[in-house]
């Protein structure tokens, strides 16, 4: 059976199809980037997960990209960068963790 994870390990041993299967995955999360920059502005954009973190720069610089060419106003406006979550795949649990301790 085909998995995310699978196709990851052979996109980071230099599989030419898992890359490219990789970079189509990054221009989808770039589009959709675009769609959250178009709308809310924000000056940077996190992404977590084991996969931002595992895959790094083979699925952000085709997300980048992506991203690049769908925000509205680009001329003007300026482009945030899209950095992999400092906590990788552990960013949900600690939000989780600060968030319980917040509100007990």
């Amino acid at each position: 059976m085909i998995t995310g994870a699978l196709v990851g390990e052979a996109a980071l041993k230099g599989d030419a199809f898992a890359i490219a299967c990789v970079a189509e995955l990054g221009g989808w999360l770039g589009l959709g980037l675009a769609s959250f920059v178009n709308i809310f502005d924000p000056s940077v954009l996190v992404v977590g997960g084991g996969v931002a973190a595992g895959l790094g720069d083979l699925l952000l610089e085709p997300a980048r990209a992506s991203m690049l060419a769908h925000v509205v106003g680009r001329q003007w406006r300026e482009i945030p960068d899209v950095v992999p979550a400092a906590l990788g795949n552990d960013a949900g649990i600690v939000g989780a963790a600060v968030l319980a301790r917040e509100l007990s």
